[in-house]
């Protein structure tokens, strides 16, 4: 009996879980088009930075905005190329 109790805790602890995920997922997704209001200088740095490497330009460490490694650089290259320059 006390093993059949346990499973049906276990059992709501999960469902809790996936209503708490499908609840932030919601949240976060609901008016992702307006919400944040756009990119930042950081994101269009790091962009700029990636569609150098795309060019041919690529560096191992990036002295623009402050300086940056390079891996994230050429890891955001890629990305570009699989997904296409979009924001």
């Amino acid at each position: 009996m006390s093993e059949r109790r346990h499973l049906s805790r276990q059992h709501l602890i999960i469902l809790g879980g996936i209503e708490v995920l499908l609840i932030a997922g919601w949240m976060r997704l609901w008016q992702l088009s307006q919400i944040p209001p756009g990119l930042f200088g950081d994101e269009a740095a790091n962009g700029l930075d990636a569609l150098d490497v795309l060019a041919g330009r690529g560096q191992v460490f990036f002295p623009g905005n402050y300086g940056r490694e390079g891996l994230q650089m050429w890891i955001l290259a890629f990305a570009l190329r699989t997904l296409g320059v979009t924001p």
